[in-house]
C-alpha cells in the first residue's frame, strides 16, 4: 500500500493479511520499487525485516528466555549452560544472517571433537531452535542449520544386576537407604522421583508418583515427572511390605520415606558418594551407577514375563518405542523356532523338487 503523506510516499508492506514492515520516500518510483522488492521477497521466501539488518547471535539470545517455551529449572540451566560455553564464544558477536551452513557445520563438528557427541547434539539443536524463531520473526529467511547431520551419540549399554546382586548390594546398606536402592531396583524410579516419595503416595503396596525433585545450583526444585504423566508403580509384596513398614515408622504428617536424617531431600551426589560408592566396593557386584538401578528393574520386569508396554509404563517413558530402542536385546526371541519351521517349508519344497 502507498499513500502521499505531507511531502513523502510511505510504504506499507502486507503479506497474507498481516502487516510486515513501511517505509518512507521522497520520489514515488522509489516507493513502488520498494514495495515491488518487499513483495518479491515474499513470495520468494527470501524476505528478512529491514531492522533486522544488524540483531546479531547475542543479541537475539539476550531476548530467547521470553520467547523460548518454558523450560523445567534443570532444563533451562543446561541451556545457559550452552550457550554461554559454547555457543556465544563462536557466534555472538556475528549478525544472525551472515552465518553459514557451512560455518555451523565446522563449529558442530569441533564440538563432537573437543567435547563430545552429545554436547554438539545439544548446541545445534539449541542453536536450530534460535534460528526458527528468527525466521519467524523475519530476521532470516532460512534456518542454516537444519540440514546439518552429526554422529549418533554412542549407545550406552545398560547395566542392570540380577535379583541377587541387587539384595547383596541393598544388604549393605543402611536400613532407609536399603530401602531406596530396592524401590528404584524393582520400580524403575529415577533418582529425582525417588527422593520426592512421601508417604502419602503409598497406598496399598503401590506408589504414585506425580512429581520430582531436581537439584539445581544447590536448590531443590519439585516439577513434573520426566514423561509429564503421573504414574503408578507396583513392587514385590516382599518390598512392599518393608516399605510400609518403614512408611509407619517416619514421623507424624506426610514425611519425606526417604530423607537425610534431618528429614531433608537427599542429594543425588552425596547418596552416590557416602551410600552407593562404598556399598559397591564390600561386594561383588558391576560397578553401577544409580540410574542402572533403572536398567535393573527393567531386566527384572522382562525376565518376569512382561511386555514392551508394560515396562514402558513402569519406565514412565512417553513412548514404548523408547523402551524397545534401549531393552530390545532382553527380550527372548523365537528367532530358532522360526527358523525350524522355515527350515520345515523350505525342505518339503526342495524334496519335491528333487522327485520332478
Amino acid at each position: 500500500m502507498i499513500e502521499k503523506r505531507d511531502d513523502v510516499w510511505r510504504v506499507r508492506i502486507y503479506w497474507h493479511g498481516k502487516y510486515r514492515c513501511s517505509d518512507t520516500f521522497k520520489l514515488k518510483k522509489d516507493a513502488e520499487a520498494w514495495e515491488r522488492k518487499q513483495t518479491l521477497a515474499f513470495a520468494m521466501g527470501t524476505w528478512i525485516s529491514p531492522e533486522a539488518a544488524d540483531v546479531t547471535v547475542a543479541d537475539y539470545v539476550e531476548k530467547w528466555p521470553l520467547i523460548r517455551p518454558v523450560l523445567k529449572p534443570s532444563a533451562a540451566k543446561r541451556e545457559q549452560s550452552t550457550i554461554r560455553t559454547l555457543v556465544l564464544p563462536k557466534f555472538g558477536h556475528r549478525l544472525l544472517s551472515s552465518i553459514s551452513p557451512s560455518e555451523i557445520k565446522e563449529w558442530a563438528n569441533s564440538i563432537v571433537i573437543e567435547h563430545s557427541p552429545s554436547s554438539a547434539r545439544t548446541a545445534l539443536g539449541f542453536l536450530g531452535q534460535l534460528y526458527e524463531a528468527a525466521k519467524t520473526d523475519g530476521i532470516v529467511p532460512r534456518n542454516p542449520s537444519e540440514s546439518i547431520k552429526l554422529p549418533r551419540v554412542p549407545y550406552q549399554e545398560p547395566m542392570p544386576l540380577s535379583h541377587e546382586q541387587l539384595w547383596m548390594l541393598a544388604a549393605v546398606m543402611p536400613s532407609r537407604d536399603r530401602l531406596m536402592a530396592l524401590v528404584m531396583g524393582y520400580g524403575g524410579l529415577r533418582s529425582c522421583e525417588a527422593v520426592a516419595v512421601r508417604r502419602s503416595c503409598l497406598s496399598d503396596g503401590k506408589l504414585r508418583l506425580s512429581v520430582a525433585a531436581v537439584e539445581v545450583s544447590g536448590h531443590f526444585h519439585l516439577g513434573t515427572l520426566k514423561g509429564r504423566a503421573a504414574r503408578s508403580v507396583v513392587l514385590p509384596a516382599t518390598v512392599a511390605a518393608e516399605l510400609t513398614a518403614w512408611a509407619a515408622s517416619l514421623p507424624d504428617g506426610d514425611p519425606l520415606l526417604f530423607a537425610d536424617r534431618n528429614g531433608n531431600w537427599i542429594r543425588y551426589g552425596n547418596w552416590r558418594t557416602r551410600v552407593l560408592t562404598p556399598a559397591l566396593g564390600e561386594v561383588e557386584v558391576p560397578r553401577i551407577t544409580p540410574h542402572n538401578l533403572r536398567d535393573t528393574a527393567a531386566s527384572l520386569a522382562i525376565q518376569a514375563g512382561a511386555s514392551v508396554a508394560t515396562v514402558s509404563a513402569m519406565l514412565g517413558h512417553k513412548d514404548p518405542a523408547t523402551t524397545l530402542r534401549h531393552y530390545v536385546g532382553w527380550w527372548p526371541d523365537d528367532l530358532d523356532n522360526v527358523a525350524r519351521l522355515l527350515d520345515e517349508h523350505a525342505r518339503s519344497f526342495s524334496e519335491n523338487h528333487q522327485d520332478n
